[in-house]
């Protein structure tokens, strides 16, 4: 079934003066309160009302949960770590030097189970021949399919 035309903006034509638009008519109240504040200034919500407003809702709600979750604050609201109260951690010479063991660019080592899994699954595995084992399809090794004259007329 043909879809049903859809006037586009050629047919409807534009929103003047001849077609009949007239612009939306406020009190003066309502004018003053929608140009309340500048456009350009911050827009001024809480942001408990972002929380639920925002991504935590439909994250809950796909989840079945309709309470918002509790505010967990970011990096943002915790700040640097440049305060007076941080210090670093402190560890016994003997936890320092298994964590700075080997250089940190050094490929990171797998545990015996883990190598011994890898090999098991590369020895069960037959090698298979790909482009560069196989070579090109050149010289008198390489024949075309051959088909009879019926099988030809089909393609």
């Amino acid at each position: 079934a043909p879809k049903p035309f859809k006037p586009g903006p050629r047919d409807i034509g534009r929103n003047d003066k001849k077609s009949g638009w007239k612009p939306i008519e406020l009190s003066k109240e309502e004018e003053a309160k929608l140009n309340a504040g500048s456009f350009l200034a911050d827009r001024s919500r809480s942001q408990s009302s972002r929380r639920a407003n925002g991504k935590n809702k439909k994250r809950n709600s796909k989840k079945g949960g309709n309470a918002p979750k509790p505010f967990k604050p970011g990096p943002r609201d915790i700040g640097r770590n440049s305060g007076h109260n941080w210090q670093p951690i402190e560890l016994s010479k003997a936890e320092e030097a298994k964590l700075n063991a080997g250089s940190f660019l050094e490929d990171r080592s797998r545990s015996k189970s883990q190598n011994a899994v890898k090999k098991k699954k590369s020895s069960a595995r037959p090698f298979k021949p790909g482009p560069r084992d196989i070579g090109r399809n050149s010289g008198n090794k390489w024949k075309g399919i051959q088909l009879s004259k019926a099988e030809e007329a089909k393609l």
